[in-house]
């Protein structure tokens, strides 16, 4: 019986939480309208830029050697992450939204996760290839 009412707290002391709020930039108040725009400058000076990469790498057919391809990968890597993340926090400075849900929560990170891990995979990949340029030159085409 004792045993039993040690346990007793444990059981109540469960907790699920459903919502998130996040706290980023939260002293500055009303100016954080104004944040907006120098980060959706650059987010557009990243998209576009990635875009244009993307555009010349598939539109010359000179630029189709396993190195470019490779800076493609990595390109549609890094215009990826900012077309999956950057409009919430985008539309949080404009609106003054400050929570995400779990499930957001989770599918952001989860992304994150899956898209750093396949960069790494894409340099090291990279790596190799230029290791096998210099070891073995006359193998090349």
């Amino acid at each position: 019986m004792n045993e039993e009412r040690r346990m007793e707290p444990l059981r109540e002391n469960v907790s699920s939480h459903n919502h998130f709020i996040l706290d980023g930039f939260s002293e500055l108040g009303a100016l954080r309208p104004i944040l907006f725009f120098p980060y959706f400058l650059m987010y557009l000076v990243s998209v576009s830029a990635n875009s244009l990469l993307l555009y010349v790498i598939i539109s010359q057919r000179s630029l189709h050697s396993p190195m470019h391809i490779l800076i493609a990968g990595i390109a549609c890597v890094d215009l990826s992450l900012p077309l999956f993340f950057v409009p919430n926090m985008l539309l949080s400075f404009l609106f003054d939204w400050r929570g995400i849900s779990l499930s957001g929560c989770l599918v952001q990170m989860e992304f994150i996760h899956f898209i750093g891990a396949f960069q790494s995979t894409l340099l090291v990949w990279m790596a190799l290839d230029r290791y096998f340029a210099i070891c073995t030159p006359t193998l090349l085409p």
